[in-house]
C-alpha cells in the first residue's frame, strides 16, 4: 500500500528529526489525533468478513485503515497512508530523542502560564 497521501506533491524524507515538520515531531511525540472518517465492509484473502475503519490525523494528515475481524471485533492489521515528509530517513529512532527534538524547539515556560486557572 502506499505510504504517502494522495493528491499531495511528493517531498524528500527529511534526513533527521532536526528537518522535521513541527506538526510531524507533535504526532511523534504525543501520537496522533485521530478524527473518524467511517468504515466499511470487505473481505480478507481467507474470505473472513472485515470492518475497515478510517481514520484522518487532524494534525499531520495521515490516514489509517484498521481492519476488524466482523465476528468477534478483533483487530487484525492497520495499514497506513503518511503524508508526506513524515516518514524519516532511516527511522526516527527511540522516542526520547523525538522527546529531545520536541523540548528542544518548545523550552519549558512557567507552570501557571501552562496550567488550566482552575488546576493551578
Amino acid at each position: 500500500m502506499p505510504s504517502t497521501a494522495r493528491g499531495a506533491q511528493r517531498k524528500s524524507k527529511p534526513g533527521s528529526l532536526k528537518d522535521y515538520d513541527d506538526e510531524y515531531l507533535v504526532c511523534r511525540e504525543y501520537l496522533h489525533a485521530w478524527d473518524p472518517l467511517g468504515s466499511y465492509r470487505a473481505k480478507a484473502e481467507d474470505g473472513t468478513g472485515l470492518l475497515i475503519e478510517v481514520v484522518r490525523c487532524t494534525r499531520c494528515t495521515t490516514v489509517r485503515e484498521r481492519a476488524i475481524d466482523d465476528v468477534f471485533f478483533e483487530i487484525v492489521g492497520n495499514t497506513y497512508y503518511y503524508a508526506d515528509g513524515y516518514p524519516v530517513q532511516g527511522g526516527v529512532g527511540p522516542r526520547s530523542g523525538v522527546r529531545k527534538e520536541y523540548h528542544r524547539r518548545h523550552p519549558p515556560i512557567a507552570r501557571d502560564s501552562v496550567m488550566p486557572r482552575n488546576l493551578r
